[in-house]
């Protein structure tokens, strides 16, 4: 399982210079974070935090090369991983804003290994400068099955271009182990405000839920261009600080669940 961000790899130089600490919440213990700290000018990331993956990005869909005028996509993937422990509620967030012309490019924040039976988790999917943002769950089987895939079990948020945001997941896992239980849930949320909800009672199966909230999960910063989802880039797509994602902080904290709570 993954969890990821999606980041155009063409504005490196200009994002990193600056940084922002993740915030610490009332009653969470902020667990780890990357806050792009770094000399001002640096052009890749910390590369002993993450794995760079430029252009070769076939997977999900998303051939991200396009030949007609050189676009390729790029993505980061953390080393740092973590599995949702029993008992807890785990937090995951970034601060991040997206350029304001990103036709035909594909950003947000997502969750995901093999496609979808390792379970992925879109926690902000943006297509072509939209302000509408998906959050989604993937899992199971490609057709159907008990995410309804390959559309996913999904909802919208609104999303302000150029805006800063923070977009959050929280899987809820709690003390009773693997057994599907209508406490067991994965929220999603923006800038405070709930707008999806999965819980282990909908997925119905507990092999398919662990894919999804009881399994190992890493960051991935991410924007992709072409595929089949935001379709071939043309002449109205845009580079630079048009198809941008900028990303502050990614963070990740836990809060203990009172005795029996959910």
């Amino acid at each position: 399982m993954t969890l990821a961000i999606k980041y155009m790899f063409l504005l490196l130089t200009a994002t990193l210079t600056s940084a922002w600490t993740a915030p610490e919440y009332d009653g969470f213990s902020l667990v780890w974070s990357e806050d792009f700290a770094g000399a001002d000018d640096a052009i890749l990331p910390n590369q002993k935090v993450w794995n760079i993956i430029d252009a070769d990005l076939d997977v999900n869909a998303e051939l991200e090369v396009s030949e007609s005028r050189c676009w390729s996509s790029g993505r980061i993937e953390s080393k740092y991983s973590f599995t949702p422990e029993a008992g807890k509620r785990t937090v995951v967030e970034a601060y991040i804003r997206f350029g304001n012309n990103s036709a035909d490019t594909k950003q947000g924040i997502r969750h995901g290994v093999q496609w979808p039976g390792c379970g992925e988790l879109d926690i902000l999917e943006i297509l072509n400068s939209q302000s509408i943002g998906r959050g989604t769950a993937h899992c199971d089987v490609p057709q159907k099955g008990r995410c309804n895939e390959p559309v996913g079990l999904n909802s919208s948020v609104v999303v302000m271009n150029q805006g800063w945001c923070v977009p959050r997941l929280i899987p809820t896992r709690p003390r009773m182990g693997r057994s599907v239980q209508p406490t067991h849930v994965i929220t999603w949320h923006m800038n405070e405000k709930q707008f999806h909800r999965v819980t282990g009672d909908q997925i119905g199966d507990s092999g398919v839920w662990s894919t999804l909230a009881q399994t190992p999960m890493f960051f991935i910063l991410n924007v992709a261009v072409s595929g089949t989802l935001p379709g071939n880039p043309n002449g109205k797509t845009k580079d630079g600080y048009g198809a941008m994602m900028e990303v502050g902080y990614v963070a990740r904290g836990t809060e203990h669940l009172a005795p029996g709570g959910s």
